[in-house]
């Protein structure tokens, strides 16, 4: 009987039921074990080969949707004098749980560094693509408007167009040089850590909105002057983040961690941070973190 078109060039299983030495003719019952054995053979072995090639696609999903997001971080970050940015990122590493998370830091027209963090809900292809177009647009709007929360809410209002069963949180701060001031505001994203020069550390939690895309509701911006010597950490929630902690554990983690290493370079403190033992490794999710320091005093 000629193969079946589908399991064409496959390995078929087999199985041999007989005797030696003289010929036996098989009872009905034992033809039909033997056929029901083949069927499950046949099954198991199509089983494994699916599971084969939906691993490799996975594999291959997960690599192309990592490359997708290291293209989109930026290549360089703002070197001005005065300012120190670094950044450290980490994809997920565990399946296709690469999502959405992304960082970006510019300067502006103005001269004002703009930093932003935000994090794409979902994970997987789609969500890295949306990355990408919320990144873009979001550079798009801040450098044309000075306002964080200006910037969040004309953002919200084009996913709200276009992706409207998305939702995105994110961080949005612009630091001028010159007055030392930071302005920012937050779509539902986790508070950035800031440590003064004296060692007092606090939380960026004066202001916070719904995430992008979740609801129609304004957003607020707030200011604080950073003295000479202030350092500001940004992250996504993969950096604190626990199944088996509350939230407040990894904040108290966060603070204790980057106080302990505050006088080091921004880029040595934010990959101490992605590799801490805090942090699970392999990954479940993405891990951004972005750090700005002003001048010392």
């Amino acid at each position: 009987m000629p193969a079946r078109p589908h399991l064409r060039g496959r390995p078929q299983p087999g199985r041999a039921v007989g005797r030696r030495r003289r010929p036996w003719r098989l009872r009905e019952a034992e033809v039909d074990l033997a056929v029901d054995l083949g069927r499950r053979g046949a099954s198991a072995l199509e089983r494994a080969r699916l599971w084969q090639a939906s691993q490799r696609q996975l594999e291959a999903e997960h690599h192309i949707v990592e490359l997708l997001q290291r293209s989109i971080v930026p290549d360089a970050l703002p070197d001005l004098d005065g300012v120190a940015v670094a950044a450290a990122y980490r994809p997920a590493e565990r399946d296709v749980d690469v999502g959405g998370d992304w960082y970006d830091a510019f300067v502006a027209p103005d001269g004002a560094i703009v930093i932003v963090v935000g994090d794409v809900a979902g994970h997987g292809m789609q969500a890295a693509s949306l990355m990408g177009r919320v990144r873009n647009a979001l550079r798009a709007y801040a450098i044309e408007d000075t306002d964080p929360a200006s910037v969040l809410l004309r953002l919200h209002t084009l996913l709200r167009a276009q992706d409207a069963a998305e939702m995105v949180t994110a961080f949005v701060a612009r630091f001028d040089p010159a007055t030392r001031v930071l302005t920012w505001s937050r779509a539902g994203h986790p508070p950035p850590l800031v440590v003064g020069p004296e060692g007092r550390a606090h939380f960026l939690d004066a202001v916070n909105g719904a995430p992008l895309g979740a609801m129609a509701r304004p957003y607020r911006s707030a200011e604080e002057q950073l003295p000479p010597g202030s350092l500001v950490v940004c992250y996504t929630d993969g950096l604190i983040e626990r199944r088996d902690r509350i939230l407040d554990d990894g904040l108290a983690w966060l603070e204790a961690r980057v106080c302990q290493h505050v006088t080091d370079e921004v880029e040595i403190l934010c990959n101490k941070l992605v590799d801490d033992p805090f942090v699970p490794h392999p990954a479940p999710d993405d891990v951004c973190v972005l750090a700005l320091r002003t001048g010392a005093p």
